[in-house]
């Protein structure tokens, strides 16, 4: 078995079998050289007992468990050479040799504290890199037999000597990582080390004048954005951005877009304070791009509408598909479409602007016109709301429910008569045979 080969617990193989899984069974299992009864037995208690939500949960073995894992791995090789291991090896000889630990025992625990920063640097939705594509993930340059400088500064940095991190940045001048996530900046926001941040966003004014149209995307800035968004933290975040923004880095406004469509679409980590910092440092109008406020309505997320329309200026212009009452009447949801509508969203809207210089033209259909299509939700907050039914003919097609609705509603308005629901069946039947006679 596994576990006695590299002399583990039994029980610590169980728990890393448990979140193998998540990676994929067949690759995973081949991989790892785990024999079929064993996988067929963890597969039975593992699988099939577990709840899916205790499976998805990673952070607990890249916290615990994987330092140990990493460290067993270094210590009693099972696989021969393996490129991973032997960076690794190499990486805790160059520490040791920096810090001039001489001691057998503390270079062992030297290789402890590496593993363990490692286990930490590492994104945590990034577990299957552990047991896939080990020959990649801290190879910076996989020909070379020495340690490249950048997995010097992740050494370093994963020990928390800062003396040695502040010496090796100042000789970086590029990124060269495989994997983005090891990166300088995403590495100091997954260890947690506020010095390191500090002298990883430092470096950025380094790279800057080396490099004059210096990106976000040249320093994994987007890559550091996603570990603090999915970590919530967003002292952090304000940092990162601030940073960003001060050394006048390209591409902060596609960063800025796509971080808050981010933050929005990712239900598991909505959080509001997130979006609020996003918010603040948007460098340019508009500050919600319509597929935001899109994302945000077909998520029927009423309070999370609320805060995205005080940053929308205008809620009556744009065309058809950007106004938010139109995005809310389309998915139906009755606390949305009234955010939108105590937000001053115009409820007879039958106009829009592609520009301030446009002349207002008609919109294929109005709020209610578009609301009479989808769900009779919709429909019944427009009209509690006291919205203008049109005539008859621009919502005929409706369903039974909807038809009815309206037409008691126009008949109080306007006084007029309108055809029952079965009245308009018939009469639009009797005009399709009359067509196709």
């Amino acid at each position: 078995m596994l576990a006695a080969h590299h002399e583990i617990p039994a029980e610590l193989v169980r728990i890393i079998a448990h979140y193998l899984v998540c990676a994929g069974l067949t690759d995973a299992w081949r991989l790892r050289g785990i024999c079929r009864t064993f996988r067929d037995a963890i597969r039975d208690d593992i699988i099939l007992h577990q709840p899916r939500e205790h499976l998805r949960s990673r952070s607990s073995i890249m916290e615990n468990l994987m330092p140990h894992y990493l460290f067993h791995q270094v210590q009693k090789r099972v696989y021969g050479s393996d490129e991973l291991l032997d960076r690794i090896t190499k990486m805790n000889a160059y520490m040791c040799q920096e810090l001039q630990t001489i001691n057998v025992a503390h270079q062992v625990e030297s290789l402890r504290a590496l593993c363990s920063g490692l286990a930490l640097a590492s994104d945590r939705h990034f577990v299957s890199y552990f047991f896939h594509n080990t020959s990649s993930v801290y190879a910076m340059e996989s020909n070379s037999e020495d340690l490249a400088l950048n997995e010097k500064v992740l050494a370093a940095m994963c020990m928390r000597s800062h003396k040695l991190v502040r010496a090796l940045l100042s000789q970086l001048t590029t990124y060269r990582c495989r994997n983005d996530y090891l990166s300088p900046l995403c590495v100091a926001i997954n260890l947690g080390d506020d010095e390191i941040l500090r002298l990883a966003l430092d470096h950025i004014a380094v790279m800057k004048a080396h490099t004059k149209k210096l990106t976000v995307q040249d320093i994994f800035g987007d890559c550091a954005i996603h570990c603090a968004f999915v970590q919530k933290f967003v002292a952090k975040l304000n940092l990162l951005f601030e940073a960003y923004r001060v050394s006048n880095l390209g591409g902060f406004k596609v960063l800025y877009h796509g971080s808050l469509e981010t933050a929005i679409k990712w239900k598991k980590y909505l959080n509001y304070e997130v979006i609020r910092c996003i918010l603040g440092y948007c460098p340019s109008e508009p500050k919600v791009h319509p597929n935001v406020s899109w994302n945000a309505c077909q998520g029927k997320h009423a309070q999370l509408v609320r805060l995205l329309l005080g940053y929308i200026p205008n809620l009556d212009t744009g065309t058809v598909h950007m106004l938010p009452l139109i995005q809310a009447v389309k998915f139906g949801d009755q606390a949305v479409i009234k955010a939108v509508l105590d937000a001053g969203a115009d409820i007879n809207n039958t106009h829009y602007n592609r520009s301030d210089k446009a002349k207002p033209k008609r919109l294929t259909k109005s709020p209610l016109e578009v609301a009479a299509t989808q769900k009779y939700e919709a429909v019944q907050v427009l009209l509690e709301r006291g919205v203008v039914v049109p005539p008859v003919k621009s919502w005929q097609n409706s369903r039974k429910k909807i038809y009815d609705a309206l037409r008691e509603a126009r008949m109080v308005q306007t006084g007029e008569d309108v055809p029952t629901f079965e009245d308009m069946q018939t009469r639009n039947h009797a005009v399709l045979m009359a067509r196709t006679a």
